[in-house]
């Protein structure tokens, strides 16, 4: 991906012309792999400083501080009799340490009972212009859409989403999931091809009117954000809904109170760091209390305590019966919240199905652009030894170990 060879490029500066290299970078598994030390800031302070594998040893200081941790520093202090006093960095040191000390029986069984069962998301391939007959929540056909530049960013492509169903739709830059996105909500429309929402052709309506049934989710909070104050943000959907009075305090009282911005709510959005404005964002939609939410890339920026509040909202807005679109580079997240993924890639739907599924595949997600997490390559490089592959998360492994 983009990111690997931008490092790839610093690295080379680094060694070549003995380049002074600063990043500034929330991502946990970026710093691990390229950084050869670690500062970390908090309170404007410096809270740790020292090698990466000193720095992420401190997995209980890091999540008292907020900070993301590796996942194969996580799991080395989660599996402190097979790890020893070693910390792991990558998916390849881990697999040095603990393919020797492998109980392949207990893995095989235990990893059986959390992966779900390779089912078929066939029914999502529209077919002979035949409609599957499962309550759908979203419904694109053959659309295709061109920007004036040429630029062909989605070439037929179809998608069907049940109704409750949360979808990580992922990709790299430029496949077309931002486009897919704003076809969604009529923010662009299908220069071929159809879409419908829940059930209704979203030909002809009106942004405003798409709003009832799509909560959407900019990429950049400021993008959304313009009211004087926090409150004023959250009930401004609202109003053009047509709900006022009573009805509407009562919704973004609760949307302010899910979100934590009840202390903020006279404060202006704009002067609120970056993961509180985008907490405002999704506050806002939450009050409007649609049946489909789309977020486009909506952890981008987020450190880890913000991203696991958003990622606990979405869970629960899931078991309550809401369709999530959840489009995200970050696959830890697509393989730990998701219960089906879609890779688009050139504007088509190249993978589909469970995530168990599609990341039993590594060779294929890389062809795509797209790096599986480092506890699914911990577990493709432990599949030799019996042990069963893919596990998506550390619980999941640590369960099966």
């Amino acid at each position: 991906g983009a990111r690997r060879e931008i490092a790839a490029v610093l690295g080379d500066l680094h060694r070549t012309a003995g380049a002074t290299i600063i990043v500034l970078e929330k991502d946990a598994e970026f710093v691990a792999r390229w950084a050869e030390r670690v500062v970390i800031l908090a309170d404007g302070q410096i809270a740790l400083d020292g090698s990466p594998t000193d720095v992420f040893a401190k997995v209980e200081r890091l999540h008292s501080l907020g900070v993301a941790v590796p996942q194969m520093a996580e799991l080395a202090a989660r599996l402190p009799d097979a790890a020893g006093s070693a910390t792991f960095l990558t998916a390849r040191q881990a697999a040095a340490r603990l393919n020797s000390q492998l109980a392949v029986p207990v893995a095989a069984a235990a990893v059986a009972k959390e992966i779900p069962a390779n089912r078929s998301f066939e029914h999502a391939t529209l077919q002979g212009g035949v409609a599957d007959a499962t309550p759908s929540a979203i419904d694109v056909r053959n659309v295709t859409f061109c920007y004036e530049d040429g630029t062909r960013a989605l070439d037929d492509l179809s998608l069907l989403v049940p109704d409750g169903q949360f979808l990580a739709v992922v990709g790299r830059n430029g496949g077309g999931k931002s486009t897919l996105a704003r076809h969604l909500n009529g923010l662009l429309r299908p220069q071929n091809g159809d879409v419908a929402i829940r059930g209704k052709p979203a030909a002809g309506r009106r942004v405003g009117d798409l709003a009832k049934e799509i909560g959407y989710v900019f990429q950049n909070p400021d993008h959304q954000i313009f009211a004087t104050s926090v409150r004023e943000e959250v009930a401004y959907g609202l109003r053009n809904l047509g709900v006022t009075g009573e009805e509407a305090s009562r919704r973004v009282d609760e949307a302010l109170a899910v979100f934590g911005l009840a202390d903020v709510a006279g404060t202006p959005p704009a002067v609120l760091g970056y993961g509180l404005r985008r907490l405002v964002t999704l506050a806002s939609v939450w009050a409007m209390q649609p049946p489909i939410w789309v977020l486009d890339e909506s952890t981008t920026g987020l450190d880890a305590r913000y991203t696991a509040t958003l990622m606990d909202r979405l869970r629960s807005l899931h078991a309550g019966g809401r369709t999530i679109l959840f489009i995200t580079h970050d696959l830890r997240l697509a393989a730990e919240f998701a219960e089906r993924m879609v890779v688009i890639d050139r504007g088509q739907v190249a993978l589909d199905g469970p995530p168990a599924a599609v990341f039993s595949d590594n060779d294929a997600l890389q062809g795509f652009g797209l790096r599986p997490p480092p506890i699914t390559r911990l577990s493709a490089l432990l599949a030799p030894s019996g042990f069963a592959h893919p596990t998506l998360s550390v619980d999941q492994f640590v369960d099966a170990w």
